[in-house]
């Protein structure tokens, strides 16, 4: 069950990833990160009375952790880029989020079979090729140094906002993941109010919808992964890190992207990985 969780959550991501890069081609993507943020607390929140759930402060306390390492992700990313290239950036988040949360699980004594731990390093080290990306551009010293110091942050971020809700109990239920939406949003919100950003962004009535559409979907990813890991917390965390893929395919298959050659084989070893891991 938690792998199928799992699932569901990258699938999810992929789907929220290519509706909010319509919204963000004319918007600030820190402005659009605010409403989707909000628009997935207010599908946590409506998850809450749902779902059997119950407050438990220190799950709580998690949640809102969790949703400050993903603010600081966020923010931290995209200052990465502003000086340096995604060549360097990109995998060095993508792997970083992918590691923390399965190192956990395993540093914490749970058993896994040698066959899952293999599944899981060809997936990751798929993630890995399928991050990066050549364009050719000379990067100068002083952009990897950036780049480098910039995205770790961000990695690290990413990583252990979501290896935070890992250790909440079952019966705290949808509660976790609105105060980790809740915190993110708060977080995004100052955030651009000191960058002199819009709180939201300025969007047609179809641009809108499709940001709502975004959140809600990215709203549903959380809650997956949420139920996944209070479940069976190392199949959910390797399954959902496979994010990287789905965005592809799915801007591959909605967007039109270009899928180069090194990027087509990340995918089948993510692919052939997850496809050990589920077999144990």
């Amino acid at each position: 069950m938690g792998a199928l969780l799992g699932a569901v959550s990258a699938i999810c991501i992929g789907i929220a990833d290519v509706l909010g890069r319509r919204v963000a081609e004319t918007n600030n993507a820190i402005s659009l990160s605010g409403l989707l943020q909000i628009v997935a607390a207010a599908t946590a929140a409506i998850a809450v009375v749902v779902v059997p759930s119950t407050w438990i402060g220190g799950d709580v306390a998690l949640g809102l952790a969790s949703g400050l390492g993903l603010g600081v992700g966020l923010a931290a990313y995209f200052h990465a880029l502003g000086g340096s290239t995604s060549t360097v950036v990109a995998p060095l988040v993508g792997t970083l989020v992918a590691v923390l949360p399965f190192a956990y699980t395993v540093g914490t004594g749970s058993s896994v079979p040698p066959v899952a731990i293999g599944g899981a390093v060809l997936a990751l080290g798929g993630l890995a090729v399928l991050s990066s990306r050549s364009n050719g551009a000379t990067t100068t010293a002083t952009q990897i140094r950036h780049g480098l110091l910039w995205g770790s942050v961000s990695g690290l971020g990413y990583g252990s906002g979501l290896t935070f809700v890992i250790e909440t109990a079952a019966v705290s239920g949808a509660w976790p993941s609105f105060a980790q939406r809740l915190s993110a949003a708060v977080f995004t919100f100052v955030l651009a109010a000191r960058l002199g950003l819009p709180l939201f962004p300025s969007a047609t009535r179809r641009s809108f919808g499709l940001a709502i559409v975004s959140g809600t979907v990215s709203g549903v990813a959380s809650l997956s992964y949420l139920f996944g890991v209070q479940i069976d917390a190392q199949p959910t965390v390797v399954m959902a890190s496979t994010f990287p893929a789905a965005s592809v395919i799915g801007g591959r298959l909605v967007l039109g992207d270009e899928v180069s050659a090194r990027q087509g084989v990340g995918v089948l070893a993510t692919l052939a990985g997850v496809a050990l891991i589920v077999a144990t």
